[in-house]
């Protein structure tokens, strides 16, 4: 990310929506998904779940990022960048 920030790509959220279920107690595991739900050539938009071992939801939430420069002007989200992340979430 380091390369993307000396290119003048940074990325901020646009967009954070979180909405708790249930508590998580000290010393539970664990399992926190996340995919991509949607990109596009400015956004990045997450889906995030936290689960307890026993797999019941405790926490879900949706982050939207968008790709902007350093004076926070939109930027396009650079190719190879989109590429990498639709490859890696599966996404044609």
């Amino acid at each position: 990310m380091s390369d993307l920030a000396a290119k003048n790509f940074l990325f901020a959220v646009r967009r954070q929506e979180v909405d708790y279920k249930a508590p998580a107690r000290l010393g539970d595991p664990l399992r926190i998904k996340t995919e991509v739900e949607e990109i596009s050539v400015y956004r990045i938009k997450f889906r995030c779940e936290i689960e307890n071992g026993e797999k019941k939801s405790l926490t879900k939430g949706v982050t939207e990022l968008v790709c902007v420069n350093e004076k926070f002007g939109l930027n396009e989200i650079p190719k190879e960048v989109a590429q990498a992340v639709k490859k890696e979430a599966g996404i044609a």
